[in-house]
Parts: structure tokens; C-alpha cells; sequence
């Protein structure tokens, strides 16, 4: 696997990860980009490398909780698509594609 890390949750739990995290809640002056209420999670939009390395910021947005939670699910509580196949891709070794959750058309404020 490229990167170093045997999945994404050990990506995700890394000290490299912990940098583009605060990176970007920093950028977004702590606030989520949906709502405006304080952001405390980031919402990868794509998981092209450039992205996961930190090196395109365009992709990793701060949001609250809840707005994350919504892009995250669907109304029924099924897991979105992308979030599904990303751990699959992961274990396969393949380049991670750049795909928008829930089509691109997601926007919590409508």
C-alpha cells in the first residue's frame, strides 16, 4: 500500500494525518464550511493522493458533526457509496478515485 499505512483507519489515526487535520481546521478558522457552527471533523471529497499527502488542500473540508454525518449518510443510515468502496480500494492497492459523495450535488444548506 502506498503511503506507508496498511489501511485508512491507521491513516487517518497518524501524527501525519493529525497535521493536515489541524491544517485545515486552521484554514476554515474553525468553522464548518455548510453551516458555520463550529467544525470538528474533516470531509475528504476526493482521495486522490495529492489530497491524502496534504500537497491540495481543495478537497478537505471542516465541518461540524452533524453537516459530516449528512454527506456521510444516506437518509436510511446506509454508509454512502463512496465511503464503502474507499477501505476496498485501500486493500487492493489502487489509486483512490476522486468522486464526490452523494453524486457532488450534496449541499446541507438547501
Amino acid at each position: 500500500m502506498g503511503m506507508g499505512y496498511a489501511n485508512y483507519e491507521e491513516y487517518l489515526n497518524s501524527e501525519f494525518w493529525a497535521n493536515i487535520r489541524a491544517r485545515t481546521f486552521a484554514m476554515a478558522k474553525g468553522l464548518c464550511k455548510f453551516c458555520n457552527k463550529h467544525a470538528d471533523h474533516i470531509h475528504h471529497s476526493s482521495y486522490d493522493i495529492k489530497t491524502l499527502k496534504g500537497d491540495n488542500q481543495d478537497h478537505l473540508h471542516a465541518c461540524c458533526g452533524m453537516c459530516h454525518h449528512k454527506i456521510e449518510y444516506f437518509c436510511n443510515g446506509d454508509k454512502t457509496y463512496i465511503k464503502t468502496s474507499l477501505s476496498r480500494l485501500w486493500h487492493k492497492g489502487k489509486a483512490l478515485p476522486t468522486v464526490y459523495d452523494n453524486g457532488g450535488i450534496y449541499n446541507p444548506r438547501a
